[in-house]
């Protein structure tokens, strides 16, 4: 063997003569463990009431709020109206009042978006118009130069 095979074997059975070997314990004592664990109070002697007790302390005594009151904490969150709070006051205004025109005036309103419109599809016209032309002169000139 390698000297170093030699001491690794030396120091390994120097350790397993260093552990102590466990003592085995008896049926009594763990009955009298497992008696201990199951008793009305643990190690420290605190009851299961006592640890109640300062559970409900930790959490102290809040007051669940009504339903009511939850109504009205949900309503003032919304910005509306608290329930049961009396008549409820009418905030709607209407935003999309229009000014009254007269006769003339709708007139020119909507010649001028005849106008308009007619603008936009001349300039649509127009654009197609020149694609057109576009392609077909490419056409043509692809026809002309095969003859």
């Amino acid at each position: 063997m390698d000297p170093k095979d030699l001491e690794i074997e030396a120091r390994l059975q120097k350790l397993r003569n260093e552990i102590p070997s466990k003592s085995t314990t008896t049926d009594d004592q763990l009955a009298a463990r497992l008696a201990g664990l199951k008793g009305p109070s643990n190690r420290q002697g605190v009851t299961e009431e006592d640890i109640a007790n300062r559970l409900s302390n930790i959490k102290g005594n809040k007051n669940v709020p009504t339903e009511s009151e939850l109504e009205e904490k949900l309503a003032r969150l919304k910005g509306g109206p608290i329930p049961g709070s009396g008549p409820v006051p009418n905030n709607n205004v209407n935003i999309l009042v229009s000014k009254k025109k007269t006769d003339a005036e709708q007139v020119n309103d909507l010649l001028k978006q005849l106008v308009t419109e007619t603008d936009i599809d001349s300039c649509i016209t127009s654009s197609t118009t020149r694609l057109t032309d576009n392609r077909s002169s490419k056409s043509i000139l692809k026809v002309n130069s095969k003859h």
